[in-house]
């Protein structure tokens, strides 16, 4: 028989799980209430979501602000001692960081692997090398695997190790191939590689090629846009900065037609008009998606020739239903 207390954490949980879709749509808004109400029920995820939530909104100050609080007030949640970590170390506040990491440890049940592997990534910005491959062997959990080697292949390229970073890349993107966990870790690595083989003068289009068959596992992968733009190396005295709102009307025959009428995204391009940057766009997304690619919204900026062509960020994809 159900208890109050097991109706109350259902709810909880329920609103959590709530709030962390809302995070991967980045509907950031959506998810700080649901934050709130988290909050109200004294439920320690409500710092992690609202934390995630105001960094999604690029206001980093509000999110270490929260951060803060929560640890103050749920001292034992690890995960919110993981993530100031984390948000530390993107500030480069080493020491504090570190600490972070180490009251995470001492939480009670943490995933010590997840903190081990920031850690290593720690080690790794204050270029200890030796230290962060030492973190990385005390990752065992498989679920992290792809994150591990993507950590392992960086710091062999900073060490000029770049035949075994090359092996190693190409031996987990293999692996890789037959899962579906670790997208966005197995996106970098395929970035890094193709970086090897740019160094290397192997064939453009190859690596071009890698870019196409990586994309999809993270569309808004930064490393592999830039390395698409080097790849393809295109100039031009008229090019300019957009910023475009594209509106993605899914064909009548799509896989995702019976539960959305299509989605927006919101993209960063430069080119030399907005045509050209939505064809940039739209090679970056499904080859079923035809020519259902409108543009919604645009701003430019004056021509930039310094800059090369193509796509520079991208949001994540915001569906919508048929209107009535």
């Amino acid at each position: 028989m159900e208890t109050p207390a097991d109706d109350l954490q259902q709810q909880c949980e329920a609103l959590r799980n709530r709030g962390f879709e809302h995070l991967h749509d980045e509907e950031f808004e959506e998810a700080l209430e649901v934050a709130r109400q988290l909050e109200e029920l004294r439920f320690s995820a409500a710092f992690e979501i609202a934390a995630l939530a105001h960094d999604g909104l690029g206001n980093l100050e509000e999110a270490m602000r929260v951060l803060h609080r929560g640890v103050e007030a749920a001292p034992e949640a690890w995960t919110n001692w993981q993530l100031l970590g984390n948000f530390l170390s993107d500030l480069e506040r080493f020491d504090e960081a570190e600490a972070a990491y180490e009251q995470a440890l001492e939480c009670e049940d943490p995933w010590a692997d997840s903190i081990r592997l920031n850690q290593a990534v720690l080690a790794n910005r204050r270029e200890r090398f030796d230290q962060a491959l030492e973190m990385l062997d005390l990752v065992e959990d498989p679920e992290l695997r792809f994150h591990v080697a993507e950590q392992r292949i960086g710091i062999l390229r900073r060490q000029d190790r770049q035949d075994e970073a090359e092996a190693l890349a190409e031996s987990i993107l293999a692996e890789g191939r037959g899962h579906q966990d670790g997208g966005d870790a197995l996106a970098r690595t395929a970035a890094m590689l193709g970086r090897i083989h740019l160094e290397q003068g192997r064939d453009r289009g190859e690596i071009r090629q890698l870019v196409f068959d990586w994309i999809d596992r993270d569309r808004a992968c930064v490393p592999l846009m830039a390395l698409l733009r080097d790849v393809d190396g295109q100039c031009s005295d008229q090019a300019k900065s957009f910023e475009l709102t594209v509106n993605v009307t899914f064909p009548d025959d799509h896989v995702l037609r019976r539960e959305s009428a299509g989605f927006y995204l919101v993209c960063g391009v430069v080119a030399d008009d907005a045509d050209e940057a939505l064809e940039f766009i739209r090679r970056l997304e499904d080859d079923n998606l035809g020519e259902t690619f409108e543009i919604d919204e645009q701003r430019d900026s004056e021509a930039d020739p310094q800059l090369l062509k193509g796509v520079y960020w991208r949001s994540g994809r915001i569906f919508y239903e048929d209107e009535d």
